[in-house]
């Protein structure tokens, strides 16, 4: 499983996360947030990660919207 390029970034920006698209990996997510790897899908696991992931198979993503909305981001850019 490979990490998203950006998701080694020591600090990430807005553009960075909006950038994404609308769902990401579980290890880019845990980066967003300032977790590890391995605590991002121990809440996974256990169910509490804090927003939604959606379970594809043997894949989870995660929403790129909702992750924002956590962090009290708007979901638009404002406008120029």
């Amino acid at each position: 499983m490979s990490v998203h390029p950006v998701a080694r970034a020591r600090s990430w920006t807005l553009e960075d996360v909006r950038a994404l698209g609308l769902t990401c990996d579980v290890p880019t997510a845990g980066a967003i947030l300032g977790i590890s790897r391995s605590l991002a899908y121990r809440l996974v696991a256990e169910d509490t990660f804090p927003v939604r992931t959606l379970r594809l198979a043997r894949t989870v993503r995660v929403s790129i919207p909702e992750l924002l909305t956590f962090l009290g981001v708007p979901l638009q850019p404002p406008a120029t």
